[in-house]
This record gives C-alpha cells, structure tokens and sequence, in this order.
C-alpha cells in the first residue's frame, strides 16, 4: 500500500512556524490503489484548485475550513472533498486550510497566522478525534519519502499553564530521528497487507470493530469526562481558534471513524463547548455515519481515510446544519450551459515490461508527451517489473488519466515468445531442465496475464494491444527520425523469435523484409563475452565495450572459427556447442572456457591482459557483422537514411565506425535503443497502424526524439522543500548567474552534480541528470571513477561538446546528441603514446593522451555527445560560459549515479548521491550546494535500501517450480520427437535472413477473457499447422499452471539476471 502512494513527487514542506505545510503549486498524480486522482496546491501552500486572495469581491461567498488529512481530502481529488461539495452547494469559494498529519495545535496556528487573513463568511472546524491525542505530541511519525524509513518529525505543541496556551518547539527544530521499530502503545494489530485481508475477510464485524477500539484506545483517549487534562487542552486549542474567528458563524463538526463502534464517546464534549457560544453549532457527522447500513464504504479499503462517497456523506450533514441555522442559503444554479466541443485526442500508453528495463511511453496523435524507465522511481537498477511508476508520471505529465487513453499497447507478444521457448526446449531435450524449472514459473506468472495485469494495475478497460518486439524496436527508431522515407536495422539478443530484423518505412507505413532468428542473436553473442570477461548480463555490456580499446584482437580469428560463422550478408550463425544460455542459467559453457583458457573471470579479480584481448576480439567481430548487416540493409531497401534500434545499436563505438563507412546519406539512432525504447515504438507503431497517424516532417531535419529529456522536472519549491526539510546549505542563484558560477567551479576543477529540466529518457545522461567536470584535468578521469562513480578505473568520461564546436575538438561531421557515436580526437590535440607497461591497466589509464585528458581514450577516441540550444538551453549555455572562462567549449558528462545505481530522478537522489560522494559541488535548478559548507551527518541514514522480497513470493515460485518439473517430464519426452521441426529454424550456409511475413503484428486482446490453446497458437509461426494440434494438451496445461500461480504485479520480482540474458 505504501510503496504504491509513494510517487516521484514530494508533497510536504518544512515550515518553522507550523512543522510542515503543502509546497505550493503543485500538481501530483497520488496513485492511491484504489482510486488514482491529482493534487492540486495553490500558491499559498494549500490543497485547492485556485490561489486565495485576501481581497473578497463583493457578491463572493466563501466557506474556510480547518482539519486534518480528512479535511484536506486525503485519497481523493480536490473537487470530491466535502469542503468543496459543501461550497459548490451554496455557490462559495471553499477556502479549505486543511493540512495533513496535523493537530488541532497546528491547525490554530494556521488560523491564527494565516487563514484569518483571508476573509470568509463561514468556517467549518473539523477536527479529527484522533486529534486529542496528536496534540500531546512534540514529534509525528512519518515516512520519509522515497527509503520508505519511519522517522519523527518535530512539530509545535501547546501546554496548558495556569489555563493559558504556551507556545513550545517554534522555530520548529529540523532533526529528525529514526524510528527503530514500534513503541508499545502505536503497535498495530494488523500488520501488513496478507494478515489484513485476513482480517477484514474472515473477522465477524462485532469482534473487528473490538479489535480496532483497543488498537487506537490510546489515541483519543481523553473524552470521557469534561476535567479530563486532554480535552481541556484541546477544547482550548478551539476556543483559541473560535475566539479568532470572531463573530462568523462557525459549524463545529468532528469527524469520526467510519467504523461506529470504533469510536469512544466524544460528542457530549463538542456540544458543551458549542452551547458555550451563540455563533458555534454542532454537527453530529457520527449519528449521520449510523445511517449507512454498511459503513465499510465511507473509506477506502486499508485506509482509514474517506471515500468520495464518505465526503459525499459529511458534506449532507454539514449542508442540513448550515441551511437550518440560515448561515448560508442554497443558490439557484444556472442550467444554461455552454457546450464546447473539444477535439478528441489520441492518448497511446506504451509499455515494456517483465524482461529488463521497463518503462512506459505516453503519446498524444503521434507526439511524444513523456516517456521514463521504471527504474528511476524505483531505484533499482535495469528494474524488470510492471511500470506502475513510470505509468503515473507518464499520465500526469499530461494531466490525465487512464479514462483519457484511447488504447494502451504491450511491445511484446507472448504468445509467440511461448512457440520460441517450446522448441528451443525441445531442441535442447534431454538438457534444458535447470533453465525451464528455475525461469519458466516467472513466465507462467506474468507473461500470460500480461492484458490482465494491465487492466487490473491501471483499472482500465479501454482497448489492450499486443505489438511484435522488433516492430517496436523499428518504430521506436523511424517515427522519432527526421525521415519521411528510410531503412531500419534492429538488432538486440532477442525479442519473440527474432533477433534482427530489416525494414524499410515510407511515410506512416512501416514493413519488416528480413529478420534472423533465434538462438543466431548478435546481442546473445555479445552478452556471453560480457559474461566470460567478468560483468553483469543486462548491464555490463557497456563496459566490456569500453575495456576493449585496451587489449588486442588476438582472438578474432579463434572467435569466427569456432564461436560465430559471419556470412557476407551480416546474417551469423552460431556454434550452439560453446553456449549454454538453452540448458543452464549461464550464456556460456565448458567448452567455450576451455577454449579461452580458463574460466569466467570473477567481478572482483584483477583484468588481465587476456580479458583484455578477448573484449578487443568480440568488439572487432561486432563491428564487422554491423558493418555487413548494414550494408545488405543498403542492398536490400535501397533507401538514403538508415534508422537503428535494439540493444545492440547502443554500441557507439561500432556506430562510429559505420559513420565512416558512409553507405547512407545519413544514420539516426533510438537514443533508448533497449527494451525501454520499446515502450516508445510499441504506442508510436499502434498509432501509425490503427489510427491513421500521418507524417509529420520536422523543422531543419530535427527528429521528434529532441534531446530525449521525456522525465520528470521538478519546480523550485519542491527542491527548496527537499533542502529546508533537511537543513541542506545552499544558496539560490540569479538565473543570469547560474552557469556563471558553475562554469568557474569547473574551471577551478570541481566535481558538479548537474540537476536540471526534464530527465532523460533511455540509459545516457544528457546534461539534466549528469556529473560534470573539467575535460583539461589530468587525474579526472581516475578520480571521477574511484572516489565518486565507485566503478572500474578503465572506464572513459564522455564529452559534451557545443554543436557548433564538433569539428573543432573531434573527427566528426554531424551532430551527436545522444552519445551514441564515438569519434577520434583530432590529431593536433593528440599526444603520442608511450610504451613499455602494457600489462599495468592503471599506468595505461592514467597516461595522458591529448590537451583533453578525461574524455581522451586509450585509442585516441571520444564516446561524443553535442548539445545545441533548442535540445537544452540551460546545459548549452553552461558550456559556454565555461567556453568563455576558459577557450574551450566541451566539458566531462558522466551520469549522475554511482556503480551499480540507476540515473538520479528527484532531488532528493541527486542530494544522497552529492552527500555519499567526493563530489565538490551540486546544482539543481538554481539551488547551489557545497560540500564544505554542509553538516555532518550520518549517510547511511541517506542512502536508499530496497527491501529484498521474502516469505510468500519465494514459497509461490517454489511450488510453481515444483509444476514446471513436473511438466517438464511429462511432456517434453513426447514432444522430442518434433525436434525436426526446428531444423527449419537453423540458417543455411549462406545466409541466416529469412523473408519476414507482414502480417499478425498486433494483436487485440480481452482482459478477463480465458485463454485457450488456439488463442496461442494462432500466433505461432514456426510449427507448421498440421502439428499444432498435438501441443494443445500441454498448453492447456500450462494454462491450467498459469491460472493455478497467478500472482500480483506487486509481487512479480523485478531484478534481473546477472549470468543470462534475460529471454524467458
């Protein structure tokens, strides 16, 4: 329940008068489970849909209240609190003062200080009974936002001495302290979400409502007699505010809990005080409560906060009081209305998910609108779960919600994935069952229900789409494109059946001529070395592509003799005698480390000059095979621009390479080339194919992609919360002096965390979420990775060159604005290399190579990212003040995280980051931080833990793969007699394209519906249709498992593989 109210957003802001307030001009998406719904703040710091003024026209009516969460609206939107259905009825403005997590003492403070300031005809005090008891307290406890920690935060409080209010704890302090488990009396009866449904499902409601009473007895403890020191301060905290407001007629309204008996009997206590004064009426919101035959429906299922239908309920009662006493009196509404015919837009929400990397992609009539992987939000890194995250911000980007989407599209077929799995078992029988009863129960679990997760997550029930991987991958790279017509290449390990694939698009019309198919994948092969040479699959690619500048390719030869067989046209074949990624949980097998002479190296061992030579070898080979994919693509589509996406075509330095090769007028790469991206083209395809999209060309040949900054921003207030809420030093710059001051620091050679605008959509940080430093300093790039990055010394710093300024630095005659290409450095900023320490790695980095020393690698090149005005002005013109500061116009951009952790998204990621590093300096926004100038404090407290899932998760995949093994053996002994199907999936000797078959690439599917084996095996392609038949007892059976093992999208696991590929 927590983790899904938690979102990117900060809604709480520390103020010294009151403890917190809202930050003002806000707009969040809370994705409460049971409802999703926006919040809205004002500038005042308050939950509305307008700025309050203290000036009141004539003629306005307005109602102010005062409360707590359930007068604030916690769980609904602004316009279903009863605050607001209140004043619509008597056609007022409601002035709703209302702060969460508040005590009647803070609530005064708020009238006394603020609200009283802003002239009203009413006010309506709703104190929560619980507030009794949060007035004793000199701290609340409160979950820090994204660590999910319980700690305590100060707050003021009021005592009583010789009958007078005395002011404690202002200025509120800023310490705040860990809750190290439960106190005795907060403990709960009900402990998480398995004993809860237990507990509201199976606990007759007499002894539930005895349960619940003991529970918060000694939270609003106190009501029982008149003398009792608890309802004496409180009834003075009222009086206080009652005394403030005057002569306005008041309605005193306390607000009970929805469950009747419950709540102890407080009402005698609110009357006597309303009888005390002329202009104060109770309301009994309790005895209205006794009406609703089943009260569970005044409040959301495991929260304790009213429902819409509850607010609905409290606004009647108040209305009947305030028309009774003749306070107010009901307007007669104006019926005429105005009809506006508004143009219906095409919302597609894309989103990859459950193999690695998932995201989720908002467009609108073939825009892009936002687009962001899960694992920012999270925080875990390649995050494989559903985007639940990712999806919220998405939609509030736009202001929507799922209503508002015409459709909302998967980038993945699993029906056709199931064919793939089936015969590659089959083909591998009698192996295979390690990898089929350890990754076929997560299969069965998710990817079965995938149309079900969606609408059950979302509560949608528009229209599900199904899109073909590599269709995705395609339409992530053309339709972002500047190209009315052009080829596409993708490449990656492999989506259903194929692993690249040629197409060639035309307009709005996308077709796939040629694809290779599985287990012959460039991305597989590439991801075993990455294995062997000691890095994380799914991850580590990256890096065995930067260790390769360092060794020979010694063993390029013994790689296309043995491991990969190239034909001409970049098709490959793969030897399946050294892989093991069909029978064990591991890429690679025996035989393929005999054959490189000795085993995997471990992460933690020392980088040999044999690894060295073997990441050299594979990275050679990679580029030969792209350099021949691409030009059979050439051959194929004749066509001048040439588009690329898939995993693979994040392999800048082999895009560099085929820049120079010049087969096409130009080359334009998905900056999110991996499954993320697919999120992308999975909404950007459907829209195209079912919606008539139409071409739209671009000015001056810019792609729709602009700088890939689709994330999140965050405002000024919410970053001044963040700092002021835990005492973070800081000043804020004029904007005009911003990247004046920035640019000094890194000409002085400080390390900068740079926050700013949107984040960046796919794995490269862009210049909004980056570490910044001076290109010029020698020991930047070792110190840069060893006391900040915390990662492998050998890896290089990328450059953020001016677009206009390319040519000058690099040998490169385009743009290169998402970091995909690598170029040489020119030779004039060249020195030559010495010799003599070939096998010292750290000598080898730490030589110095041009007069741009930290970006320089090894092999005199550069991984090149450009930045021009209109992509991110505030980035661009950083760099050129430190351009004018110091005659060169490229500074160091490394991502803004260190090993192991996914890109910053919030402040409060890039302020832990700043704080667990050596960095010297942060800006976010205009907000700059020192480090010399910050408090010590403890960073452990900092830091962000994710829980690791245990208990029922575990227990469900065992007994799933308990079943997986017994499927295994029951089934597969028969089915290997089909083996020989397969052969017609293995390449001939000449080439390993087949003609791609342009039908069936999307697929609408119905949620709830039961699946059966023809829905699956209508989208099977490979066995022929005569001997489908005889695979419907098994895939009723796995159905039949798939049914058995459902499980939540919360409880799907969402890391990843580190020794395979992620392809189940």
């Amino acid at each position: 329940m927590l983790s899904k109210q938690l979102t990117h957003r900060t809604i709480i802001r520390y103020d010294k008068h009151i403890g917190h307030m809202f930050i003002p001009n806000l707009i969040m998406r809370q994705p409460h489970s049971e409802k999703p719904h926006y919040i809205r703040t004002n500038k005042q710091g308050f939950r509305a849909n307008f700025d309050y003024e203290k000036q009141k026209p004539r003629g306005e009516i307005r109602i102010a209240f005062l409360g707590d969460s359930y007068t604030a609206g916690e769980g609904v939107a602004n316009e279903k609190r009863f605050s607001d259905l209140v004043s619509e009825r008597f056609t007022a403005k409601s002035y709703n003062f209302g702060l969460s997590a508040s005590g009647v003492d803070q609530q005064s403070l708020i009238y006394k200080n603020i609200a009283s300031q802003y002239p009203h005809d009413a006010l309506v005090i709703c104190p929560h009974i619980i507030n009794i008891y949060r007035n004793l307290l000199s701290a609340r406890v409160s979950i820090e936002g994204q660590t999910g920690k319980e700690i305590l935060v100060p707050k003021p409080y009021f005592t009583l001495e010789k009958y007078e209010l005395v002011l404690h704890n202002v200025p509120v302090p800023l310490e705040r302290e860990i809750v190290s488990g439960y106190r005795g009396k907060d403990k709960t009866i009900i402990p998480n979400d398995y004993i809860r449904d237990i507990f509201h499902k199976y606990i007759p409601r007499k002894i539930k409502e005895r349960l619940l009473r003991i529970q918060y007895s000694h939270e609003h403890g106190g009501y029982e007699r008149e003398d009792d020191p608890r309802w004496i301060l409180m009834r003075k905290l009222l009086e206080d505010i009652i005394q403030t407001a005057g002569n306005i007629p008041i309605i005193l309204a306390p607000l009970p809990y929805h469950r009747i008996n419950q709540n102890p009997d407080y009402r005698p206590r609110f009357i006597n005080l309303a009888d005390d004064y002329e202009n104060v009426h109770f309301v009994d919101v309790l005895e209205k409560f006794k009406t609703i035959p089943d009260t569970e429906v005044l409040d959301f299922p495991k929260d304790q906060h009213y429902s819409e239908f509850g607010h609905q309920v409290i606004s009647e009662v108040i209305i009947e009081e305030i028309q009774k006493k003749g306070i107010l009196y009901v307007q007669k509404k104006d019926n005429h209305v105005i009809s506006q015919t508004k143009k219906k837009r095409n919302y597609i929400l894309g989103i990859s998910a459950f193999y690695h990397d998932s995201a989720s992609a908002l467009i609108k009539d073939g825009e892009i609108i936002a687009a962001a992987q899960e694992e920012r939000f999270t925080r875990i890194k390649n995050d494989s779960g559903f985007p639940s995250k990712a999806i919220n911000y998405c939609l509030e980007e736009e202001q929507i919600n799922v209503e508002d989407l015409t459709a909302i599209v998967f980038y993945d077929h699993p029906y056709l994935t199931l064919e793939r799995i089936i015969s590659s078992q089959i083909s591998a029988y009698p192996n295979g069952s390690q990898i089929w009863n350890e990754l076929f129960p997560k299969w069965v679990q998710t990817k079965m229900h995938i149309p079900d997760i969606i609408r059950s997550e979302l509560g949608y029930q528009g229209d599900i789409h199904l899109v073909k991987h590599h269709l995705s991958h395609a339409a992530s790279a053309f339709y972002p494109s500047p190209y009315k017509k052009s080829a596409i290449l993708t490449i990656d390990g492999v989506g259903e059946w194929a692993t690249a694939t040629i197409g060639l698009a035309d307009n709005n019309e996308i077709r796939i001529l040629k694809e290779m198919n599985f287990p012959n994948s460039v991305g597989l092969l590439y991801s075993a070395f990455t294995y062997y040479t000691g890095f994380k699959v799914n991850e580590g690619e990256y890096k065995l592509m930067g260790l390769a500048p360092y060794g020979e390719p010694n063993y390029v030869e013994l790689i296309k003799e043995k491991i990969v067989k190239i034909h001409e046209d970049g098709s490959i074949s793969l030897n399946m005698e050294y892989f093991g990624f069909q029978e064990n949980l591991c890429m690679i097998n025996e035989n393929f480390e005999e054959l490189f002479g000795g085993p995997a190296r471990k992460s933690n061992e020392q980088i040999t000059k044999r690894i060295r030579d073997i990441a050299r070898s594979i990275q050679v080979v990679t580029e030969e095979i792209i350099i021949k994919m691409v030009k059979h693509t050439k051959k194929v589509t004749g066509a001048d621009y040439l588009c690329l996406a898939g995993g693979v075509a994040l392999n800048c330095v082999a895009n560099g390479k085929l820049i120079l090769e010049n087969m096409f007028k130009d080359i334009w790469i998905q900056p999110a080339a991996g499954d993320s991206g697919g999120a992308i083209g999975a909404a950007l395809a459907l829209y195209f194919k079912e919606f008539n999209g139409k071409y739209q060309s671009r000015k001056g040949r810019r792609s729709q992609q602009k700088g890939s900054y689709w994330g999140p921003a965050f405002s000024d207030e919410e970053i001044k919360a963040h700092l002021d809420s835990f005492d973070y030093q800081y000043v804020k710059l004029k904007p005009e002096e911003r990247n004046k001051v920035v640019a000094n620091l890194l000409a002085e050679g400080k390390i900068v965390g740079h926050f700013s605008g949107r984040m960046e959509y796919g794995p490269r940080a862009l210049g909004a979420r980056s570490i910044l430093g001076d290109p010029r300093n020698e020991t930047a790039q070792s110190n840069l990775n060893l006391k900040i990055k915390f990662r492998e010394s050998f890896r290089p710093f990328a450059p953020t060159v001016l677009e206009e300024d390319i040519a000058e630095y690099f040998q490169l005659d385009r743009p290169s604005p998402y970091m995909l290409l690598v170029a040489g450095v020119n030779e004039n900023r060249c020195i030559k290399r010495m010799n003599g320490y070939e096998h010292d790695l750290i000598k080898i980095v730490n030589e110095k190579r041009s007069d741009l020393p930290a970006i320089t690698h090894i092999d005199y090149s550069a991984r090149v990212q450009s930045i021009n005005k209109e992509y991110h002005p505030v980035y661009y013109d950083l760099i050129n003040e430190f351009k004018k500061h110091t005659g060169y116009g490229v500074i160091i951009n490394t991502s803004f995280n260190v090993n192991g952790e996914p890109i910053i998204c919030t402040p409060r990621d890039a302020v832990t980051c700043f704080m667990t590093t050596n960095m010297d300096a942060l800006i976010m926004n205009d907000f700059l931080l020192l480090k010399m100038e910050q408090k010590e404090r403890d960073l452990e407290i900092l830091k962000f833990k994710m829980p690791i899932s245990k208990g029922r998760i575990s227990k469900s995949i065992l007994k799933a793969q308990k079943d997986a093994e017994k499927l295994f053996n029951k089934f597969f002994p028969d089915l290997k007699k089909y083996q020989y199907l397969f052969e017609s999936t293995q390449p001939n000797d000449e080439s390993a394209w087949i003609q791609s078959k342009n039908d069936h690439y999307f697929d609408k599917v119905n949620p709830g519906k039961e699946i059966t084996p023809e829905d699956i095996i209508k989208n099977w392609i490979f066995i022929p249709e005569k001997q489908r038949n005889e695979f419907k007892k098994f895939l009723l059976e796995i159905i039949r498992l798939s049914n058995k093992h459902k499980i939540k999208a919360s409880e799907i696991e969402n890391t990843v593989s580190e020794s395979i590929y992620v392809m189940f």
